[in-house]
C-alpha cells in the first residue's frame, strides 16, 4: 500500500510541472488504481482551493462498492483518500457520465476566471471551489465556479460551459450584490436650515364640475384625433 501512494505521489508531482487538467491527474491516478470494474465511469470532479490547501476530488459511478459510487481526494504530490458514497456537490441524481472532452480545462484558466470575478464583486473570498458535472436536462457538461467566504457561505457563482469555456451564466449573493452597488441618495431641494414650504391641500371638487372635467376632456381627445389641435379643455390641462 505504501508503494501505491508514493508511484502516485510521484506521478502527481511530474504532473505538477506541466498544464494541469482534471485529465491529466486522473490518468496519474488511474495508473495505479486497482478496480477497473467494467461498468465504473466518473460523473463529477471537483477542486477546492485555499491558501493552506489544494485539493481534487473525483466522483465515480462503481458497483464494485457500496451505493454503488466513491469518490478519490488528491493533493499534487500525494493520493489522500478512496472512499465509498457521494460527496455534496454530487448527490444529485441522474448526473451523467463526464466525457473525455470536458476534462481537458487547463486548471489555470479557471483559475484566472474565479479571479476575475473576485474582482468584479469586489469579494475577498476565503476559497474557490470547482465543480464539474452534467446536471440530467442540460446539453452539456458545466463548471460551476464559487467564491466562499469564510463560513463556506456562496458570495458568488460562475457558470462555464466545459467545451467551449463560454459562460452560461452568474448569480451574486443578495448582500454581496447590494455591496458592490452604489446607493442611490435621495435628492432634496431645500437648504441645509431651511424649512421646507407646506403645500395647500387640494381643494375637493363638486360632482358637477367632475362631469364637466371628463366631458371637455373627452371632447378634447375627439377634436385633437381627427384635426390635431386641442383647444376644447386647453384651459382645464
Amino acid at each position: 500500500m505504501k508503494n501505491y501512494f508514493a508511484i502516485v505521489g510521484l506521478i502527481l508531482s511530474v504532473v505538477s510541472l506541466h498544464a494541469v487538467s482534471p485529465q491529466s491527474v486522473l490518468e496519474s491516478i488511474s495508473m495505479s488504481v486497482t478496480n477497473n470494474h467494467s461498468e465504473k465511469y466518473l460523473y463529477g470532479v471537483q477542486i477546492t482551493e485555499s491558501v493552506d490547501e489544494e485539493a481534487w476530488f473525483f466522483q465515480f459511478y462503481d458497483p464494485s462498492y457500496k451505493e454503488d459510487q466513491h469518490w478519490v481526494k488528491a493533493h499534487i504530490g500525494e493520493l489522500v483518500s478512496d472512499r465509498s458514497g457521494a460527496l455534496p456537490a454530487f448527490e444529485e441524481a441522474g448526473l451523467a457520465k463526464l466525457l473525455e472532452q470536458d476534462l481537458t480545462v487547463d486548471f489555470k484558466d479557471l483559475k484566472a476566471k474565479a479571479r476575475e470575478m473576485a474582482k468584479v464583486a469586489g469579494a475577498s473570498p476565503n476559497q474557490f471551489r470547482y465543480v464539474l458535472k452534467h446536471p440530467p436536462g442540460k446539453k452539456a457538461a458545466a463548471w460551476y465556479i464559487s467564491l466562499l467566504d469564510s463560513q463556506s457561505k456562496i458570495l458568488a457563482q460562475l457558470v462555464l460551459d466545459a467545451n467551449s469555456r463560454k459562460t452560461v451564466a452568474t448569480s451574486w449573493n443578495e448582500d454581496q450584490s447590494t455591496a458592490t452597488k452604489p446607493k442611490k441618495v435621495a435628492k432634496t431641494s431645500t437648504a441645509k436650515n431651511e424649512t421646507p414650504k407646506k403645500q395647500a391641500p387640494k381643494k375637493k371638487q363638486g360632482f358637477g364640475k367632475s362631469v364637466e372635467r371628463t366631458f371637455l376632456g373627452i371632447g378634447g381627445d375627439l377634436e385633437e384625433f381627427f384635426t390635431g389641435e386641442r383647444t376644447v379643455d386647453k384651459e382645464n390641462n
